[in-house]
């Protein structure tokens, strides 16, 4: 085995593993089959070395060459498709200036759309009743104010007719303190979180 390479039973709450094989070991303990989507494909990133990939690929950017080009606010898929899908969202607050920073250009992002609540209707929409969902984010700081997105998503999870599952902490290496920072309010953000979460409302 890899370094990190997880089975059936090494899937742990904490882990340093790469996010491949945090969603391998969520789909296979959570026993979720069918075709399964990645809603934010971008480059592919976190599928770089897993044997295992999802059977669609959705990008609102064409130049990406996604096998779907389309937003996840209106997916151009049928309802009750896919046994389970993939999402991890830019990790920005939801009145985040998406021109800033080139993340227009990253994401596809409309300014002030990060709008949580309604992207889960639109991936409960796609997802047959019982499918399972991966959603990756991270808890943020704005406005020297600490922002718990983890639990505005159980919440907003729970609203769209999701049953949280299961929780899996990543832990990633941050690099050194910025020369710029005077003062720190904050502990730094070291982690993210992967939700794992099934469908109990569908649109069946």
């Amino acid at each position: 085995m890899g370094k990190h390479q997880l089975d059936l039973f090494g899937l742990e709450s904490v882990t340093r593993a790469p996010d491949h094989e945090i969603i391998s070991g969520l789909r296979r303990l959570h026993g979720s089959g069918g075709r399964w989507l990645d809603a934010t494909a971008g480059k592919r990133i976190m599928w770089r070395g897993s044997i295992w990939r999802p059977s669609v690929f959705l990008d609102v950017n064409e130049e990406r060459a996604p096998a779907v080009c389309g937003s996840y606010y209106a997916m151009p898929f049928a309802s009750d498709v896919f046994g389970g899908v993939v999402f991890d969202p830019p990790h920005l607050p939801a009145n985040y200036s998406a021109g800033a920073n080139g993340f227009r250009e990253r994401y596809g992002l409309e300014a002030g759309t990060a709008d949580m609540g309604h992207v889960l209707i639109e991936l409960a929409r796609v997802l047959k009743p019982g499918g399972l969902l991966l959603v990756k984010l991270c808890d943020y700081v704005q406005s020297c104010r600490y922002v718990f997105a983890l639990v505005d998503a159980v919440n907003a999870l729970r609203a769209a007719g999701f049953r949280c599952r299961d929780l899996v902490v990543k832990v990633r290496r941050i690099g050194p303190v910025s020369g710029s920072w005077k003062t720190q309010q904050h502990t730094r953000r070291a982690h993210s979180w992967w939700i794992a979460a099934t469908n109990h409302g569908g649109a069946s």
